[in-house]
């Protein structure tokens, strides 16, 4: 075995990059362990059992957070004062980034076209939910923020609240244990539907005339739909839109659903393709659609594979 990558999701603001693991660089995933507390420990778990038992074999961490660390400071500060953003590393670090970065070379290359001019809206639609502006190959926004909790609502945790809601449940009496619990594994579109995590079970009973799954799947929607025109106004315009992840490839209408309000600016969904395109790739606008649709599998550990060889090789690959 020539190397292992490793997916890590919070780099903090210490990784520009991929990276080649080394004692320095495990001692910095180890102190974000507070910006990540659900996910590094982990990643750093599954790192030293690679190191344990392939000693000598080049190991690299990609992380989620880099792909977007040169995001515009007006789009990753928070209006909170600048001291306590910078002396506690609070920004929208923003995450996903392997699946939309994927997502758009995968797009590119479809499209035969270069990532520079493509102005790309990329919604991953999963367990996690998040969407991303990216323009000339490089995002210049992102839903999720300085957690994965941020954003878009999921399918257990609750997207964007008013943060006063946590002051007003600890002066309640909730501990911060119970709030986090209650917003990371018990909200989203199992707390609003009160069926399930699973986005195909609550469709499956909203069909059968569920209302509260019928109003967990509108605000669901609700949500990605405000996102996207958003970012269709930030971007000055969207010349390409990417559906991946679960939810995002298998759910024809869930995408109808997000887009069914941008047809005054020319884009639309085939019913027919977009029917047809679940669980694989392809193309599902219409002929006369201004933006190309595409639904994209995910599949970070190609773009993981990529990076491991880059940093090992010193090498560049297609």
């Amino acid at each position: 075995m020539g190397a292992v990558g490793h997916r890590v999701v919070h780099g903090g603001e210490d990784f520009q990059g991929s990276i080649k693991i080394t004692p320095d660089v495990r001692k910095k995933i180890y102190q974000n362990f507070q910006l990540a507390p659900l996910h590094n420990p982990f990643n750093l778990k599954a790192i030293d059992a690679a190191l344990k038992l392939l000693p000598g074999v080049p190991q690299v961490a990609v992380f989620d957070t880099s792909y977007y660390q040169k995001m515009p400071p007006s789009a990753y500060y928070y209006a909170l004062p600048m001291h306590i953003s910078k002396e506690h590393k609070i920004r929208r670090y923003g995450f996903h980034g392997i699946s939309h970065q994927y997502a758009c070379e995968n797009a590119a290359n479809i499209l035969k076209k270069p990532l520079k001019g493509l102005r790309i809206i990329s919604f991953h639609l999963g367990q996690g939910c998040s969407v991303s502006a990216i323009k000339d190959g490089a995002p210049i926004d992102t839903s999720m923020g300085f957690s994965p909790l941020g954003g878009l609502v999921m399918t257990t945790r609750c997207g964007n609240i008013d943060p006063e809601i946590v002051i007003y449940l600890s002066k309640l009496g909730w501990s911060f244990t119970e709030i986090e619990v209650m917003l990371n594994k018990e909200s989203g579109i199992l707390g609003l539907s009160g069926v399930s995590d699973n986005m195909k079970d609550v469709i499956l009973a909203a069909e059968k005339g569920d209302e509260r799954s019928k109003l967990a799947i509108d605000i669901f929607c609700y949500a990605a739909t405000k996102y996207f025109f958003s970012y269709y106004g930030i971007l000055g315009g969207a010349n390409a839109i990417i559906f991946t992840g679960g939810i995002g490839v298998n759910s024809p209408l869930i995408r109808k659903r997000i887009l069914e309000g941008a047809k005054f600016l020319g884009i639309e969904i085939d019913p027919a393709k977009n029917r047809k395109t679940v669980a694989c790739a392809g193309r599902i606008e219409s002929k006369s659609s201004k933006a190309k649709i595409l639904v994209i599998p995910r599949n970070e550990g190609i773009l993981i594979a990529r990076e491991t060889y880059k940093i090992i090789k010193g090498k560049k690959i297609g």
